[in-house]
Order: structure tokens, then C-alpha cells, then sequence
């Protein structure tokens, strides 16, 4: 629920314009190196804002527990991983461990903007059980700028 205006958004923008929600990497990055190819289940885009990286292949013989991310700044949404928040890649094809067969990463890609709605129904100050009552609710605008890490310089 908490992602539902992204959701639509991006829906809404699919439908006027084409492509897909729920893709693989290589739709984004098709020239980031092989690494991109494999692992397809594991790394998912959810729109052109919202990367996912899961180990949805628990349990099936794998021994490695790694997410793949492309170049660039990627800023988890939800759970913390690292002090900083935020992954940077300098170079195509890097992975990071996960800590857990299990673990999951819901980063930001940077260059993005995305509206987010902290909705816990069984929070007293905000107890929305619909959509309908999501709309009464605050937004937060989560915002990654492009960034010329080399200078130090942001673009909005």
C-alpha cells in the first residue's frame, strides 16, 4: 500500500506511452555485461524508478546469496542494509552479498522521483484499510537527484 501511488503512476504512464511494470533488468541496462542476463528472477525493475532484488531461488539448490545492481546510485526504500542507505556502483556487473537467504533489497534508481504513503492500518493516527481512505492520508516525495559524482555537483 505504501508504494500504491508509484503504482498507478506508473501504470498510467505505461499505458499512454507502452512497456512494462514488472520487467528485467536487461529492458533498462541491456549493455551492463553479462552479469545483467543471469540471475533474472532475483533483480526485477518495477517501473523505471523501483528496482527489486530478491532470492526468490531460496532453496533450489543456490549457494550464492548476491543481488546484482547496474552502475550507478541506488538508494534502498524500506530496509536498512548499510549505514549510508545507499549503494553506489562505479562499474557495471557489481554485486552485494545479502546477509540472509531471504533478504531483499527495494532501492531507488537515481534520477528518480516517487511518491510514498506510510500506511499502517493499525496506526491510530492514520488507520486506512482502503485506497479509498489512503487518499486522506499524507505523501512523502522521495527524491534522488543524478549526481556528477566526480565533481561532487547534483541536477535536480
Amino acid at each position: 500500500m505504501s508504494l500504491i501511488r508509484y503504482y498507478y503512476s506508473e501504470m498510467n504512464h505505461i499505458q499512454r506511452a507502452g512497456g512494462a511494470f514488472y520487467k528485467p533488468l536487461f529492458f533498462d541496462f541491456p549493455n551492463d555485461g553479462p552479469e545483467v542476463y543471469s540471475h533474472q528472477y532475483r533483480n526485477i525493475m518495477l517501473g523505471n524508478h523501483i528496482k527489486l532484488g530478491q532470492m526468490s531461488d531460496f532453496g533450489k539448490g543456490t549457494t550464492n546469496y548476491n543481488i546484482y545492481f547496474p552502475k550507478g546510485v541506488w538508494c534502498e526504500i524500506f530496509k536498512k542494509h548499510r549505514t549510508s542507505n545507499c549503494i553506489t556502483q562505479e562499474t557495471a556487473g557489481s554485486r552485494i552479498d545479502t546477509q540472509y537467504p531471504w533478504d531483499y533489497y527495494v532501492s531507488l534508481r537515481e534520477g528518480s522521483i516517487i511518491p510514498i504513503q506510510n500506511n499502517d492500518w493499525r496506526n491510530p493516527r492514520f488507520p486506512a484499510k482502503s485506497t479509498r481512505e489512503l487518499q486522506n492520508g499524507p505523501i512523502e516525495i522521495h527524491i534522488l537527484p543524478n549526481c556528477t559524482h566526480s565533481l561532487g555537483l547534483c541536477h535536480a
